[in-house]
């Protein structure tokens, strides 16, 4: 799929490290998904101001696909926060539960995200990084549209930035 002005091309070194460069590269794992966790290593050389990681994602069956629930590692600000985004036509939520993370570039980094039915239409929200539970948000259909408790198509991992990205260890459970 080509998206952007530059085309995404990634290549994997034998050693299970992927390099990812493009206008919009993205890493995707075809896998239905509902209650799930999905995460990776990431690193990043240059200048990317974020990536993120998406679970429950429907977002290619266009237009009207939901989106996904997005956990953004902003690494410019050095935040982590979550967004919903209903459509591409919708568009996306405001940040949601935005916290501090300990960024340094060109070194390895875990990302994880976690979504999951709560019961009565809710759906939670958990992020990780390094390890680290660093904050969590309930969907209960307040924010930008009703809750998506269905299956998603996709989980994926992308950066809006060309410079290269690394991926590495990407994982998805059902939880």
């Amino acid at each position: 799929m080509r998206v952007g002005d530059v085309p995404p091309t990634a290549a994997i070194d034998g050693k299970g490290v992927i390099t990812v460069t493009g206008s919009s590269p993205r890493l995707y794992i075809s896998e239905a998904n509902q209650n799930v966790e999905f995460g990776a290593e990431i690193k990043v050389d240059g200048n990317v101001k974020e990536c993120y990681l998406v679970a429950r994602s429907n977002h290619e069956i266009r237009p009207s696909g939901f989106g996904g629930y997005y956990y953004y590692l902003n690494f410019e600000e050095k935040k982590a926060y979550f967004k919903k985004e209903l459509t591409h036509e919708k568009g996306y939520s405001p940040r949601l539960n935005e916290q501090p993370i300990n960024f340094t570039g060109k070194e390895w980094h875990s990302a994880a995200i976690a979504v999951y039915n709560e019961g009565d239409g809710k759906v939670k929200l958990e992020g990780c990084f390094d390890g680290k539970h660093v904050n969590s948000f309930t969907d209960d259909g307040s924010i930008k549209g009703e809750a998506f408790t269905d299956e998603g198509k996709w989980c994926f991992i992308r950066t809006n930035a060309p410079d290269k990205v690394y991926y590495r260890k990407a994982q998805i459970f059902a939880r």
